[in-house]
């Protein structure tokens, strides 16, 4: 009740974003990898806790995360709890955002320092990062935006002068120098350096046949495994797995005949 000339100042509001919707779900360690959770129940385990995640809105509505032209809106910020999941409160009312997972989280000592993303495009994978996510309805729980990280695997191996042809190495082959191609099941192809050694890193855990292509003026006489051609090798790397001793042997025709 207001008496006359009274300035009356205590009439104050107090808001918090957010509503009856949310955007969330789960950050994971992906060891398979295929980029789902759902039809992998041991993986729900293994959620990937403290990983710092930030929520944008949307605000030119064109699907394009552009943050930095002041297209999109910071509105909240979250870490995932100890079991991987995270959740944003919003106020869908027809917006539309995006989930990003901070770069923050790939630097020195960051929850996903040396982890490779995992999820391929589908009904329940996050497709990327950021995601875009519309909300059409004016109350929506989304929990299918989920991101799966894995720690990448390393192998490699050497090419020796096979002095002897005896498909082994035996102490003092030397390496052949130098630009020996070998090429990845998975398309990607790398040559020796000037100690005989070739290097495939950032791989996604999984089987790989390794082919060695005979450098000119050599013929394949072994490799290390040994249970398929002389310049072929099957391997299977797990997470974070470093694989190195997948060599090679070539004798030069006049040593083998």
């Amino acid at each position: 009740t207001l008496i006359a000339d009274q300035l009356f100042t205590g009439g104050n509001f107090g808001y918090k974003f957010g509503g009856k919707s949310s955007i969330g779900n789960y950050v994971w360690n992906d060891v398979t990898p295929n980029g789902n959770w759902t039809d992998e129940g041991v993986e729900f385990s293994t959620g990937i806790p403290n990983v710092a995640l930030s929520l944008y809105l949307d605000m030119d509505g064109n699907g394009i995360f552009t943050p930095t032209l002041g297209n999109d809106l910071l509105l909240l910020q979250t870490t995932t709890d100890a079991t991987g999941k995270y959740n944003f409160p919003i106020s869908a009312n027809g917006n539309d955002f995006f989930v990003l997972v901070d770069p923050s989280n790939f630097l020195p000592g960051g929850a996903l320092e040396g982890y490779l993303f995992t999820n391929p495009q589908g009904v329940f994978y996050a497709s990327e990062n950021p995601t875009f996510v519309p909300t059409v309805d004016l109350v929506k729980i989304i929990t299918d935006i989920d991101f799966g990280y894995v720690l990448p695997a390393t192998l490699g191996g050497k090419v020796y002068d096979d002095l002897n042809g005896n498909g082994s190495f035996n102490a003092g082959e030397p390496p052949i120098t130098s630009g020996v191609v070998i090429t990845l099941s998975n398309g990607l192809t790398t040559t020796t350096d000037v100690n005989g050694v070739y290097t495939f890193t950032n791989l996604l855990p999984g089987s790989y046949t390794i082919v060695e292509g005979d450098p000119a003026g050599y013929t394949s006489t072994g490799d290390t495994q040994g249970s398929l051609t002389d310049n072929t090798i099957a391997v299977t790397l797990t997470q974070g797995q470093t694989s190195l001793n997948n060599n090679f042997f070539d004798a030069r025709p006049t040593i083998i005949a």
